[in-house]
């Protein structure tokens, strides 16, 4: 099974991301979707199944205060690669998603995490792997390749993804040359 990790759904913006799912499904590979947050299309471009509703900020709070030795681990690890504070900020946010989507996916035998866009949904595609014990992709369209705002968190996806799926050469060429001039090879898919 694959699970996609969008941004919002449902979406006029992201329509492209809930029929790309839908096409996936469509090949007979079983699909799944994580939102973060709640869209205000009222139908959505193509079907695609929710494990479970966005979940609100104040209950993504209430998750983070339930896991305080996660939270130490998250910023621990955030000061030894020299993260900034906001990107600490969402590193602890994509872990108070993955423990809120956890209990809805743990037992559907997700194999693949696919987020769209190399940003929050990659945030929490990568802390979700780490917990499945599986691998993830990304797929990059605009503004995440050419304007990186999270260079350390940038690195940490380049490190530990399995590719990226770029919307043309042009993106395929500036995730390429951010990751070299970091010194990493890029898995352009």
């Amino acid at each position: 099974m694959l699970l996609y990790v969008m941004i919002e759904h449902s979406s006029v913006s992201q329509t492209f991301v809930v029929t790309e799912a839908a096409a996936v499904r469509a090949a007979g590979v079983p699909v799944v979707g994580y939102a973060l947050e709640r869209g205000s299309a009222g139908q959505p471009a193509a079907p695609i199944d929710l494990v479970c509703a966005p979940p609100r900020i104040q209950r993504l709070v209430l998750v983070l205060a339930k896991m305080p030795r996660r939270c130490g681990q998250v910023l621990w690890a955030a000061k030894r690669e020299h993260i900034s504070l906001r990107e600490a900020g969402r590193l602890l946010l994509a872990e108070a998603h993955a423990d809120y989507v956890w209990p809805y996916i743990k037992e559907l035998g997700v194999e693949h995490i696919h987020a769209h866009f190399l940003g929050r949904t990659a945030d929490v595609a990568q802390a979700l792997s780490k917990r499945l014990r599986c691998n993830w992709t990304a797929t990059a369209h605009a503004a995440d390749a050419y304007a990186q705002a999270e260079p350390a968190l940038f690195r940490r996806w380049i490190n530990d993804i399995s590719g990226v799926a770029c919307a043309n050469e042009r993106v395929q060429k500036a995730i390429a040359l951010s990751a070299s001039g970091m010194g990493l090879m890029t898995p352009v898919i």
